[in-house]
């Protein structure tokens, strides 16, 4: 339950689809904010599959995968009781020219416009912001074991004078 509660936390920073696979490669938690297309390298999670088998995690150690059409993701492996990886993405680094890529990629007009729909909403992520994130992602651990509830404390009557 920390994990889930952890990835959660993750993904309301940072508003990006956020999955944790364990050791074995099963999705331990998955919530998407956007979704690729399927005609799109990426889509129905095979970057996410494709990143996992990529690289071989060991804990603590923080990955950037980018694929051919410039979807980019980061990724943070971690211990708690075993191996995990906490992915966020996809976003990109610049913006991609849907003509370009249409031509590129020989797609149709319904594509095509499914694309632009895609790229108007993805996420364009300058260097801070993925410094940022990366930040964010290696205090995974401590955002599953510390207590967020803050104590509340209220004004009393004798401050309103």
């Amino acid at each position: 339950m920390k994990i889930i509660s952890a990835a959660l936390k993750i993904h309301h920073l940072t508003n990006l689809n956020t999955s944790i696979i364990d050791q074995d490669g099963e999705f331990i938690f998955h919530h998407e904010t956007i979704s690729i297309p399927t005609f799109m390298l990426g889509a129905n999670d095979t970057d996410i599959s494709n990143f996992f088998k990529e690289i071989n995690p060991q804990s603590d150690q923080l990955f950037s995968y980018t694929n051919r059409w410039g979807l980019d993701y980061l990724s943070y492996s971690f211990t708690m009781e075993k191996e995990y990886m906490i992915i966020i993405g996809p976003y990109m680094e610049r913006t991609s020219n849907v003509a370009h890529l249409t031509r590129q990629y020989h797609l149709n007009n319904n594509e095509s416009e499914d694309l632009n729909v895609f790229l108007n909403q993805i996420q364009i992520l300058n260097v801070d912001k993925i410094h940022s994130y990366s930040s964010i992602i290696q205090l995974f651990n401590m955002f599953a074991e510390k207590d967020t509830t803050p104590i509340q404390i209220e004004q009393n009557e004798m401050d309103d004078k």
